[in-house]
């Protein structure tokens, strides 16, 4: 996991892991102060219903994150000329389902969260699809490059490997 793996000295005391379905989480409400999830929700197919769940369980004033793929449409068109699949949203070969991040989720979250939505986009050059991957190396030129591109709305909005929303619990 890489989860663990980077956040190893504070798991258990600031930060808790959770493997459950995200339909139907067994903590109380109001429980944690934040959540965060990475390339996770992506692969939930009841996705108004995991936040829903989520809303349940932070409290009031509550951090949501949610980091999920983007569609990228230039990745879309290489995979059709290579004769590859690219899903926005279906069944992937693997049976695993993937949505990436659109428009519709984020209605979703504003709704439930009656809350407004801050969207990020990151990983501007890292492209393991394309087997691009080194600009996420620590220290690295591209990889610095590529922290100083994320979050941008314009362009490289469009060519962002991941799109994130952020909000806060607000009733």
């Amino acid at each position: 996991m890489i989860a663990s793996q980077i956040l190893h000295h504070n798991i258990n005391k600031q930060i808790f892991l959770v493997h459950a379905d995200a339909t139907s989480l067994s903590f109380p409400d109001s429980f944690f102060d934040a959540a965060w999830t990475v390339q996770t929700l992506q692969h939930i197919y009841d996705f108004e219903i995991a936040i829903n769940e989520i809303h349940r369980v932070i409290k009031i004033n509550g951090l949501f994150s949610n980091y999920s793929f983007n569609r990228q449409p230039h990745i879309n068109l290489i995979s059709r000329i290579l004769g590859k699949k690219y899903i926005n949203r279906g069944y992937l070969e693997n049976g695993l389902w993937l949505e990436r991040a659109s428009k519709t989720q984020k209605r979703i979250i504003e709704n439930i969260f009656c809350s407004n939505i801050e969207e990020r986009f990151s990983e501007i050059i890292f492209s393991p699809e394309l087997k691009f991957s080194f600009s996420s190396m620590d220290g690295s030129s591209l990889g610095k490059l590529d922290k100083m591109l994320s979050n941008n709305y314009g362009f490289l909005a469009w060519l962002a490997r991941q799109r994130s929303f952020h909000c806060l619990k607000k009733a």
